[in-house]
């Protein structure tokens, strides 16, 4: 844990050290130098409130199954969130389920199960909307290829995490995907597909034992997040003085949503910040016309609210977790 903790430190300090370095070539410190305080808290408020109120559905489904209070499941949940620091944020699943089996006995396939369901929801919203202005791009500007393929392979990753995580909410269909898995297990350098084949039994059993009510109450939750991961965007632009209709930071929000879940890159970093220049800078897509520095400004302040404060929040939140486990003999 200690050694994950300093490759996040390690990261954002290179990462840190770039966006500092562009930020004065563009000379868009000028424009950072004016940021609204208030809004830029209203912003960094917003955005951590999303993380919790999505950590708040996951630990509903938590407390279904074990007997784990509330806020204990939520702070594990904010400790690890600077784990999200890995493509498709898979780290900070696993350190959330690591440190509910030391801390507090909860076996693996509880814990993942409770995350696919809470992840499976949100990604299912973020597809609707990234469906629905994936088509709107098309049919109004002029296609970016190299744009479009790194929109697609994140939506990829989402529709399929739907088909995976929410399909077996049908017994016979999460049956016949862990079947398939079982299948695949034959195949020489396919062996590990048997594990993903018992898991997926046992994922569609937990799903099948899981009401609709509390799968309603964590679709609200994700909801909430989504909405709340908007309006952090939205008060960026705000802290910048920059005006921007609602309907193109949805744009841009979805974007972001998508290319955060690209395979490949941690967060997204890297197409998040290219492809949010790339959208900035077409005023007949946007609706406004922003300086290069002004786009720049903004791409550094949203890096500011959506990585390295959450991160620092959760790093911080993560000393006593991390105290707890250290003091814990191993079995």
């Amino acid at each position: 844990m200690e050694s994950n903790i300093t490759k996040t430190l390690l990261f954002l300090l290179v990462f840190g050290a770039v966006l500092f370095i562009i930020t004065h070539i563009s000379e868009a410190i000028d424009i950072i130098y004016t940021t609204n305080i208030f809004f830029l808290i209203v912003a960094s408020f917003f955005f951590i409130v999303s993380v919790i109120v999505w950590l708040f559905g996951w630990a509903c489904l938590i407390k279904n199954t074990c007997n784990v209070k509330l806020v204990d499941s939520l702070s594990i949940g904010v400790a690890s969130f600077y784990g999200s620091l890995t493509p498709v944020q898979i780290g900070a699943e696993a350190l959330r389920s690591i440190n509910l089996k030391r801390l507090y006995k909860i076996d693996y396939k509880t814990s993942i199960s409770a995350s696919m369901v809470a992840k499976g929801i949100k990604f299912f919203i973020i597809a609707l909307f990234a469906i629905f202005l994936f088509f709107y791009y098309l049919t109004t500007t002029k296609p970016d290829i190299s744009l479009i393929f790194y929109y697609l392979s994140g939506l990829f990753v989402i529709l399929l995490a739907c088909l995976l995580f929410l399909l077996p909410f049908n017994r016979a269909i999460g049956l016949s995907i862990a079947q398939l898995f079982n299948s695949l297990s034959q195949i020489r350098f396919l062996g590990f597909s048997k594990k993903l084949g018992n898991f997926f039994e046992e994922y569609t059993e937990y799903l099948n034992q899981t009401n609709i009510g509390l799968i309603l109450i964590v679709f609200f939750f994700c909801l909430l997040s989504w909405t709340f991961e908007f309006l952090a965007l939205y008060f960026c632009f705000l802290s910048l003085n920059l005006q921007i209709g609602l309907s193109q930071v949805l744009l841009l929000a979805t974007l972001f949503a998508v290319l955060e879940r690209n395979p490949l890159l941690p967060r997204g970093i890297g197409l998040v910040e290219i492809s949010g220049y790339y959208i900035l800078a077409m005023p007949s897509l946007i609706g406004s016309s922003f300086k290069i520095k002004e786009i720049v400004a903004l791409i550094v302040v949203y890096d500011f609210v959506r990585l390295f404060l959450p991160t620092a929040l959760s790093l911080f939140v993560s000393y006593p977790i991390l105290k707890s486990l250290n003091n814990q003999k191993p079995k």
